[in-house]
């Protein structure tokens, strides 16, 4: 299972969201608010061991399940 899929599937679990496209905003939908957010990160950070830092926390990286998956694939490297 890839990136894509694994935050998928966690975002829906976790916010029970049954309608959930890899492009869908998760800002604007209202699936995840500011304190969502901060649970996604710690959630990232621990399940790929990653050390995420500001500059890599903006709205352009976490607003979609894709643009989360590219953040994740680029902090691995």
């Amino acid at each position: 299972m890839g990136y894509k899929e694994e935050i998928s599937g966690y975002i829906r679990k976790k916010y029970n969201v049954d309608n959930l496209q890899d492009d869908t905003s998760l800002f604007a939908s209202g699936i995840i608010d500011s304190f969502g957010i901060l649970e996604l990160v710690a959630y990232l950070e621990q399940k790929y061991s990653l050390r995420l830092e500001s500059k890599d926390l903006i709205k352009e990286n976490l607003e979609t399940v894709i643009a989360i998956s590219r953040l994740v694939g680029a902090n691995k490297q």
